[in-house]
């Protein structure tokens, strides 16, 4: 089937638009409209007596009214007959004894309406592949979009909840057709403010849920209590350092003791005169002594370096804990955090024997089969912000890091001792080469400070940009012999503007190797191509898609 196409039947008797006694399929691209007129004995505007399969197009198939009981569908079928509608199909069936009395087969979901007009009794229909009775609507029509709203609550509960409900999250799902703004209504909202945890008071939401906005992904709002700080603000505080990694290579905690009180005070209920013992160990990890869960996340925090072109150099045992003592010096609380509710920044210090000229550094996590990259940097040491504590790698990159700036150099006779007077500089990012922030002595140029900018940060958010600003239906080329693959956002910028392709030209063999290309087609569902560290190899996306070898 190829373009649009129009079949509309008016015969007062019996009115088939189309008439099958064989099994039969429709496919192609093109749009077919089909329609009967009310008031024949029987017909539908689709009528097949054994299977019928819809595997492309669009299909609008509306029966009229007829006197038969049973006629008057979009598709009618014969006895045990199906209609199996496929992924890359939309089918809209209307009629006024049903849409289909088929059994539906649909790889996709879908939506059903009571009435005709497709304004009462509104339901979703979830895909099957043993076949479901849609008679009961009148209209149906595949596929559905559907979007999650999870609603989270952190130290306290929701106004409503009672027991285990009390702080579970709240999910609802939305649906709808194409073009269809997804809203949530006030019902669906959760209350939440009145019941914080003791120590905590009235919050607000990361971002807030309103009746307004147009849902149109996955979207996770958290409403967090806030600590009441005087609760928690007093009393001795101590930071301490254990594990069997030596002294100097201990990853540390940056924050203040106020800050590392009130983190416990998340957890527990903290009086004013309790002293608070927040304990971070760094354990050295031989990878050769692992064994079981803990030797498969190290081969996947290497294999995730090795994808990133990244050499593990050593590996990490990070453990949280806290204790509580109270004014008598009796012990209230001891435990382990896995997880924190707010961050801590934490300083992971670069072995001697890592340390290298232009080498940069980034801190990989394994946590609960999660992989992840939380931050990285250059010099002797790296800072980043933790909320979970686990198995952690350093891995490092040679040549990435930004070049140090030339310092004035000045012979004895001519040094004059000054007060080092300290500003920001920054040296830019590009898509080639990572820069950074650097809080730099304007008269002598020692660097008290470096913040880094990623150069992968740059060609995906480039990327991104020239996705937005396309023109419409326009192909948007990436040529690059660096990097190999997408960040997350990438795909984000593509499924906001379903009208642009995306064609990549890049180094088979990970920055080096022959050129080629592949091209991610406008209209493609790319939801679900990145992996769990919302990353997409080039490798991957070509195979996917059909790669292309470029003339040198």
């Amino acid at each position: 089937m190829k373009g649009t196409n129009q079949i509309t039947q008016e015969s007062s008797r019996t009115s088939w638009g189309i008439y099958s006694r064989s099994n039969f399929t429709i496919s192609g691209d093109g749009t077919l409209n089909i329609s009967t007129k009310d008031g024949a004995v029987r017909g539908a505007a689709i009528y097949s007596e054994k299977n019928l399969e819809i595997n492309g197009g669009t299909i609008n198939a509306t029966s009229g009214s007829v006197s038969s009981d049973n006629q008057g569908y979009g598709i009618g079928g014969g006895n045990d007959s199906i209609l199996t509608i496929g992924e890359n199909a939309k089918v809209t069936l209307t009629g006024p004894k049903g849409g289909t009395n088929m059994t539906v087969v649909n790889s996709e979901p879908g939506i059903g309406w009571t009435n005709t007009s497709g304004t009462e009794g509104k339901a979703l229909i979830e895909a099957s592949t043993s076949g479901q009775n849609l008679i009961s609507y009148q209209k149906v029509q595949f596929p559905a979009k559907t979007v999650k709203a999870t609603f989270v609550v952190k130290n306290g509960s929701w106004n409503d909840g009672e027991g285990e409900d009390a702080t579970k999250d709240k999910t609802v799902i939305l649906s709808g057709v194409e073009n269809e703004a997804l809203k949530l209504s006030a019902e669906e909202i959760p209350a939440v403010g009145s019941k914080p945890n003791d120590n905590y008071k009235e919050g607000s939401w990361d971002v807030t849920p309103d009746t307004e906005t147009a849902i149109t992904q996955d979207t996770t709002y958290t409403y967090t209590y806030d600590v009441i700080s005087s609760d928690t603000s007093s009393g001795e505080t101590n930071i301490e350092y254990e594990g069997s990694a030596p002294n100097k290579e201990k990853a540390s905690i940056e924050n203040s003791k106020e800050e590392a009180r009130a983190i416990v005070g998340e957890k527990e209920n903290v009086a004013e005169s309790d002293t608070v013992n927040l304990i971070l160990k760094t354990d050295s990890i031989d990878e050769n002594s692992l064994s079981g869960e803990e030797k498969e996340a190290a081969d996947s925090l290497k294999a995730m370096a090795e994808k990133n072109g990244l050499t593990v150099g050593s590996f990490l045992d990070v453990t949280l804990l806290y204790e509580i003592r109270d004014a008598n010096g009796n012990q209230k609380e001891s435990k382990q955090l896995t997880e924190t509710n707010s961050k801590l920044k934490v300083r992971f210090p670069i072995p001697s024997r890592l340390q290298k000229k232009e080498r940069l550094f980034s801190i990989l996590r394994s946590h609960n089969s999660e992989m992840s990259i939380v931050g990285n940097g250059s010099g002797e040491s790296v800072e980043v912000e933790l909320d979970k504590f686990s198995l952690y790698a350093i891995a490092y990159e040679d040549g990435a890091a930004p070049e140090e700036p030339e310092t004035k150099t000045e012979s004895k006779s001519e040094y004059k001792p000054h007060t080092h007077e300290f500003a920001w500089d920054t040296v830019a990012a590009t898509e080639t080469t990572d820069g950074e922030l650097r809080y730099q002595c304007k008269e002598c140029g020692h660097i008290l400070t470096r913040v880094p900018l990623s150069a992968y940060y740059v060609f995906n958010a480039n990327t991104v940009e020239k996705i937005t600003k396309a023109k419409q239906g326009e192909t948007v080329k990436i040529t690059t012999d660096r990097w190999i693959s997408f960040h997350k956002m990438v795909f984000d910028a593509l499924a906001a503007r379903p009208d642009v392709s995306l064609e990549v030209s890049f180094l088979d063999g990970e920055y080096k190797g022959n050129r080629v290309s592949f091209t991610i087609p406008a209209g493609a569902d790319t939801s679900d191509l990145f992996t769990e560290d919302n990353f997409a190899g080039f490798m991957y996306l070509g195979n996917k898609y059909g790669i292309t070898a470029e003339e040198n």
